[in-house]
């Protein structure tokens, strides 16, 4: 556990520097804590409706990528938000990132991954992209 800590403020560092941020957030839990029903339009650019739509379509992108331990806590991607801007979302991974993988995002949340250095991937919202 505590390794998976130092791994996670590892890679929030990294993100923070990539985009001069001070707050990196984990995705689901910040989308949880600081969206409602109108910010979650504008945050999605109207891909979702709802912050319960988002959070379950987000639980469903974890399902997807394959969900290890007993609690189904320790998954191969975790997602994070730079600030709170939607357009500094990034997924860090223990994985080689793959079509699936890639599938995956675009169809469940309207986004492109694209790794920007080993076990970091930038997530950009698709143009004129429907769910």
């Amino acid at each position: 556990m505590f390794q998976d800590q130092v791994k996670a403020q590892e890679v929030s560092f990294r993100i923070a520097r990539l985009e001069g941020e001070n707050a990196v957030s984990e995705l689901v839990n910040w989308c949880r804590n600081n969206l409602d029903e109108l910010t979650v339009q504008c945050f999605t650019h109207k891909r979702f409706m709802s912050v319960q739509a988002l959070i379950d379509a987000l639980c469903e992108v974890y399902q997807e990528l394959g969900v290890e331990g007993d609690k189904g806590n320790i998954s191969a991607f975790v997602l994070f938000l730079a600030g709170k801007h939607r357009d500094k979302i990034y997924a860090s991974h223990v994985v080689a990132l793959n079509d699936t993988h890639r599938t995956v995002f675009k169809d469940r949340l309207g986004l492109d991954i694209e790794e920007i250095e080993p076990g970091l991937s930038k997530l950009d919202w698709r143009i004129n992209a429907g769910i």
